[in-house]
């Protein structure tokens, strides 16, 4: 666990923070890194965290990005986080490759299969990422956040005006449960301002290259 209190840092220190964790942790073992924050599925993101996930990928050597949204699904409430620990957490942490299926929010059925390889930077994106439910595996755990007007904004000029709803009346109220229920904003290890300037804008695709929605 980090302090008692979250660091506040920008976007350039976040990634130097988790660069200095990864060459300080053991070799040959995958090192894991975490980013929760306000602006959850695929289709209610807003705070920046798969932003910072791209920055850190590209700023490090073998880097492996795993966004929670693939155990998500548009018709159910929440993450999968058994299937997130059985499939990739519990063989990572025991030296084994993960291997998780990711799911297809555009047809809400499974998609293809994902290898998760040992060794290298594994970096976990997404609302949930920090529930005490999957203990402290994490070699650093950063929370990113946004005011609430800024990820209703981001998420209408992504999904079209017609999902404004969905945000405020689903999305958002699951979002502020979760981290009323769990507080992962004062147990991460750094806190970033998913609304500070930085030298690129907040993500408008996913890693599989569709839109971020």
């Amino acid at each position: 666990m980090g302090a008692d209190k979250p660091t506040g840092a920008s976007w350039s220190d976040a990634g130097d923070r988790v660069r200095g964790r990864v060459h300080r942790a053991s070799p040959g073992r995958a090192r894991l890194a975490d980013r929760d924050g306000t602006g959850g599925h695929r289709r209610a993101r807003g705070a920046g965290k798969s932003s910072l996930a791209r920055r850190i990928r590209d700023a490090l050597d073998d880097v492996t990005v795993i966004c929670l949204d693939a155990f998500s699904r548009p018709t159910v409430t929440g993450t999968d986080w058994r299937r997130f620990m059985a499939q990739v957490l519990n063989p990572i942490l025991s030296g084994r490759p993960g291997r998780y299926r990711q799911w297809d929010w555009d047809h809400d059925r499974p998609g293809g299969w994902q290898v998760v390889p040992t060794g290298g930077v594994v970096v976990v994106e997404g609302v949930g990422a920090t529930r005490r439910e999957l203990g402290h595996p994490w070699h650093l755990t950063i929370w990113v956040a946004a005011p609430t007007d800024l990820r209703l904004q981001r998420g209408v000029e992504r999904d079209g005006e017609e999902m404004r709803a969905v945000w405020t009346d689903r999305w958002m109220p699951q979002e502020d449960a979760y981290v009323a229920e769990q507080r992962p904003d004062e147990r991460a290890d750094l806190r970033v301002d998913g609304a500070a300037p930085s030298s690129s804008p907040p993500s408008t695709t996913r890693e599989d290259g569709g839109p971020l929605r």
